[in-house]
């Protein structure tokens, strides 16, 4: 089957009118016949290339994720090797017998746990010892295929030979070389990014902070736009704070959590000028440090909260962060993840208003079993930081919590929490709400065009925020009680509703002069 996939690949990458690149090989887009020959089917993202040409720009990049070489998926680059990337993966799944999809490291499961006598042994426990080899050579042509560099990936001719020969094709490519993780974060080089963004021009520029400078990027030929963030030089930023954001967002793939495209971690040396014009040019090491991220043009939160949007919206966007922080406290399989910088500012929104958590420089991992660790000093934006944080130095999911509070009851009153250099004007905000919001007047008055329902809502946040916001950790909620509060809500609404629609019915049967059925079954049902 592996051969035949090969040769049909080879047959449209090498005919004589164009080579052909199919650019959607996976299992459910081959077909076996009766004898069980493999035939490549569903051409319909192929694209043929012309006579000279080794590689073509596509103006869109669809496909499969999981078959997807990472030159095509972010820079939109077509060429033979797109193909045998994913020839790589399906005959990975093809020896292993396992799907790309249930595992988001999967090249790494293979490099770790197929490539020893013992676990060929154990995946074909019924094969004559001198078949082992042919599975070797076959894991060590498909690690090979799906190398970063797509000049180290053999063409299908190479492969051809080899299976013919039953050869292997030298050492198992390095870890280094190999694109471990499907769909995970790819190290893009200073000049590229240099590139899709205009170098850095003032137009493309969508946003700066306190720690860099954010641009939109537009890679050649690919309609997909990415965020480019390139971190200040001098800020203080340590290696630590840039690992961390790679490595935790790397684990996370969650629909109101941004996802990292890639990242440059580079140091570029460039040449200035001495004070007087004769002195010689001086030689300068530059740090280099990017993250690139799906690109939210709706930006960030706090450019809009303050306004008038409306009360459905803000709703929505408060649910989508708090399944965001779930997934962080609850969602990993080993770990809990802390964010410990929670506010507006790191709250992307999506074209539909989806909001995305973001800047995860702060966030700290630590076991299932801890409670709280400590830290060498608080960090984050003053405000939103828990007070066991700030004073105690105690980091735990709780200290979210609080952030998502106060976030909570901005978005609720369209009022920002006073910043000062301690807690005390924070506090003074919680303490003013406290006597303020759980007034049915008071939450009129900010909504007044607001149905009874939604209104209902908002006191419900009123309070998931109140409670978010307790001194004492323990007292405030988790991110899983406060979803289950919102399905509550939910839940009560719809009976609302069908109890509604039952007594308009009622009323109507009421007055006829006989009934289909009784009145009570209404309700039973």
């Amino acid at each position: 089957m592996i051969k035949g996939i090969c040769e049909g690949l080879h047959y449209l990458h090498e005919n004589d009118r164009a080579p052909i690149i199919h650019l959607n090989l996976k299992p459910a887009n081959v077909l076996l016949d009766a004898a069980m020959e493999p035939r490549i089917t569903d051409f319909g993202l192929s694209r043929l290339i012309g006579e000279g040409n080794t590689r073509i720009v596509n103006t869109h990049t669809p496909g499969p994720i999981g078959y997807m070489a990472p030159e095509y998926r972010y820079m939109g680059e077509v060429s033979r090797k797109v193909d045998i990337f994913s020839l790589g993966i399906l005959i990975l799944e093809i020896v292993t017998g396992q799907d790309n999809s249930t595992k988001v490291d999967f090249i790494d499961h293979v490099c770790e746990h197929c490539m020893e006598g013992p676990q060929i042994k154990f995946m074909y426990p019924s094969l004559e010892p001198e078949l082992h080899d042919q599975v070797e050579l076959c894991i060590k042509i498909g690690l090979e295929c799906v190398q970063t560099d797509r000049k180290k990936r053999p063409t299908a001719g190479d492969i051809i030979r080899k299976l013919e020969e039953g050869t292997k094709l030298g050492p198992t490519p390095s870890r280094e070389n190999i694109t471990t993780e499907i769909g995970k974060p790819q190290m893009f080089s200073f000049e590229l990014l240099n590139d899709i963004t205009e170098s850095f021009s003032p137009g493309r520029l969508r946003g700066t902070g306190g720690f860099g400078y954010v641009y939109e990027g537009i890679p050649h030929g690919n309609e997909g736009a990415m965020a480019v963030k390139r971190l200040k030089e001098k800020i203080g930023i340590s290696p630590k704070q840039f690992e961390n954001e790679v490595h935790n967002l790397s684990r996370i793939e969650h629909r109101n959590i941004v996802r990292l495209i890639g990242y440059c971690d580079e140091i570029r040396e460039i040449l200035s000028h001495g004070k007087n014009k004769n002195d010689p040019p001086i030689r300068e090491h530059i740090q280099e440090r990017l993250l690139c991220y799906e690109y939210m043009p709706k930006g960030s939160l706090d450019k809009i909260i303050y306004d008038n949007l409306d009360w459905h919206t803000r709703y929505k966007i408060i649910e989508g962060i708090c399944h965001g922080l779930h997934c962080l406290h609850e969602g990993q399989q080993d770990i809990q993840i802390a964010h410990l910088d929670l506010k507006p500012a790191n709250i992307l929104l999506d074209s539909d208003m989806v909001p995305k958590l973001a800047d995860f420089g702060m966030s700290r991992l630590f076991s299932l079993e801890q409670v709280y660790i400590l830290a060498s000093k608080p960090m984050g934006t003053i405000g939103y930081i828990a007070p066991e944080y700030l004073d105690h130095k105690k980091v735990s999911t709780k200290a979210d919590i609080y952030s998502f509070g106060i976030v909570v009851l901005e978005i609720v009153t369209r009022k920002q929490c006073p910043r000062s250099y301690a807690d005390i004007n924070a506090q003074h905000f919680i303490h003013h709400l406290r006597q303020n919001l759980t007034k049915d007047n008071y939450v009129k008055s900010m909504y007044p065009a607001l149905e009874a329902d939604c209104l209902q809502q908002v006191k419900l946040c009123i309070e998931i925020g109140l409670n978010c916001v307790e001194k004492e950790p323990t007292k405030r909620p988790t991110a899983r009680e406060i979803i289950s509060m919102f399905n509550q809500k939910k839940d009560s609404s719809r009976s609302g509703v069908s109890n509604c629609i039952v007594n308009v019915i009622e009323a109507w049967l009421s007055r006829l002069p006989w009934h289909p059925w009784p009145l009570t079954l209404l309700r039973q049902t």
